[in-house]
């Protein structure tokens, strides 16, 4: 199999078609069995090792929300004094 044949297994894959579907529209060998086996172990893999490794957004200082916060803030701190 080549380049082209991987990937369009790979998009059928993901279009949520089976194996067997697969097999039998384009008429490939068996051996989509282990494309399609390595597919969802590697995809089963990087949703295992995003879990809870998610970046946190940064707060930007220039945001709306940030500078109304430092806004009331400030507001308190002076109406305490």
């Amino acid at each position: 199999m080549n380049i082209m044949e991987y990937k369009r297994i790979i998009e059928n894959l993901r279009a949520g078609r089976t194996p067997r579907e697969i097999i039998t529209f384009f008429e490939y060998p068996k051996s989509i069995y282990d494309v399609a086996k390595r597919y969802v172990t590697l995809k089963r893999s990087e949703e295992g090792s995003l879990k809870g490794k998610l970046a946190k957004r940064k707060n930007n200082k220039n945001s709306g929300t940030q500078r109304i916060k430092e806004l009331i803030l400030h507001t308190l701190y002076v109406l305490k004094t």
